[in-house]
Parts: structure tokens; C-alpha cells; sequence
């Protein structure tokens, strides 16, 4: 048993060395370098002849890897030509074909605006709960102020009261206003009454000032007469208080 297991161990090594060496032809190639589990288990229970073409049809596929690669790469060229022409048409005609690094900054800049504009509706979303509660406020005002107007539409006895008292005294304002817009002889009186009640003002202040004049006449008289007393009273007192007058008076009694 084990003298047949080795030779496929060391066709199983070599398969593996190969493919590494070649791993760059393609993917396709590479992948089908190393057998699987079920291929592994099928040459341990195939017959040792049956292992010995398996492994040698595989050392051959191994030795030519361009059987292989040939399938994978030449489809992918074509491919690639393909999308290379695409890209040159459309440059030609004027739409421009994003590179890898032009993407990235769009993306980048689509990400940025993005945020910005989950803030902006954030902040929008704040302020509309701001105005709808400022919304509410006002309704609520708007609501008291109609129902305080209602309530003042009710009859005022005080304002009733003072309407007719404004009333009144619009009357009498009227009634001034046509005396005052009498005719002109009535202006004229009024003219002929002020000059006599100037005229009587002058007189009586001319007679004003003759009554102080003579009022004041009457007081240096007055005046003077009460100093002549009191000179001639003085002039006594010193002739009874003479001794000469005493002695004579004596001698006469």
C-alpha cells in the first residue's frame, strides 16, 4: 500500500511546485493546478494504473500551462480592447470618462454634501418645531383675543354714559361756534364796548393817581403840622421848666 501511495505523493508535489512557479499565467490555470479533496480521494481509491494516466495527463497540462491560460486570457483581452476603445469614442465625443481617483473625489464630495444636507434638514426640522410652537402660541392668543372681543361687544352702561356726555358737549362746541360766526355788527359793538372800557380804564387810572397825589399831600401836612406840635409843645415844656417863669409866677400869686 504504501509502495503505491508514494509515487502519486511525489506527482502530487511536483503538480504543487509547478503551479506555483507558474501562478501568474491566470487564475483558471492556477486554480486547476491543485487537485481537490474529491480528486484526492478518487486517486487514493482508483486502481494504481487508473492514477499513474490521471497523474500523467496532469503533469502534461502542467508542463504546457498555455492550453489553459490561452482560454482565460484571450477573452479578457478582447474585453479589455473593448472597454479601451469605449473610452476613447466617448472622450472623442465629449463625454468625458471618470478615472478611479475622479470617482473617489466625486464620492467623497457626494458623501460631504450629503452630511451637510442631513444637517441642514436637521437644523430645518428644529426650526419647524420652533415655528409650529410659536404657531400654537399665537392660535392660542388669537383665540383669548376673540373671546375678550366678544365679551366687548356687550353694552358698556359707563360707555353709554359717556357717549351721551360726549354727546352733549358736542352740542354746546356747535352752539359756541355759531355765536362766534355772528354777523359783523356784532364785531362791531364788541369794537365800540372795547374802546369805552379802555377810554374808562384811563380815566379811572388818571383818577387813580390824583387821589395818591392827594393822599400823599395830605400826609406831609400832616406830617408837618404834628412836627410843628411837637416843636411847639417841646417849646413849652422848656419855657414852664425856665426857673425866671416859676419866680414870676410866684411873685403874681
Amino acid at each position: 500500500m504504501l509502495a503505491t501511495l508514494k509515487p502519486n505523493l511525489r506527482l502530487l508535489k511536483a503538480s504543487r511546485n509547478v503551479s506555483n512557479k507558474k501562478a501568474t499565467v491566470g487564475r483558471n490555470a492556477t486554480s486547476n493546478s491543485f487537485p481537490s479533496m474529491t480528486e484526492r480521494i478518487l486517486l487514493k481509491c482508483r486502481p494504481s494504473k487508473m492514477r499513474s494516466r490521471s497523474s500523467s495527463q496532469k503533469l502534461k497540462r502542467h508542463r504546457d500551462p498555455r492550453s489553459t491560460s490561452n482560454r482565460t486570457w484571450r477573452p479578457n483581452k478582447l474585453h479589455w480592447m473593448k472597454q479601451h476603445e469605449r473610452y476613447k469614442c466617448l472622450n472623442r465625443r465629449g463625454f468625458p470618462v471618470l478615472t478611479f481617483v475622479q470617482v473617489e473625489a466625486k464620492q467623497s464630495s457626494h458623501d460631504n454634501f450629503k452630511d451637510r444636507a442631513q444637517k441642514m434638514i436637521r437644523d430645518l426640522q428644529g426650526q419647524k418645531v420652533a415655528l409650529t410652537k410659536e404657531k400654537n402660541e399665537l392660535e392660542a392668543k388669537i383665540s383669548e383675543l376673540q373671546a375678550s372681543g366678544e365679551e366687548s361687544k356687550k353694552p358698556d352702561p359707563a360707555l353709554a354714559s359717556l357717549r351721551e356726555e360726549r354727546d352733549k358737549l358736542l352740542a354746546e362746541k356747535a352752539s359756541w361756534s355759531a355765536a362766534q360766526a355772528a354777523p359783523s355788527d356784532a364785531s362791531g359793538n364788541w369794537e365800540a364796548e372795547k374802546v369805552e372800557l379802555v377810554r374808562a380804564r384811563d380815566e379811572a387810572l388818571n383818577n387813580l393817581k390824583v387821589a395818591q397825589d392827594a393822599a400823599q399831600k395830605a400826609a406831609e401836612e400832616a406830617r408837618n403840622i404834628r412836627m410843628q406840635n411837637v416843636c411847639g409843645f417841646r417849646q413849652i415844656q422848656t419855657f414852664l421848666s425856665d426857673p425866671q417863669f416859676r419866680r414870676s409866677s410866684r411873685r403874681g400869686l
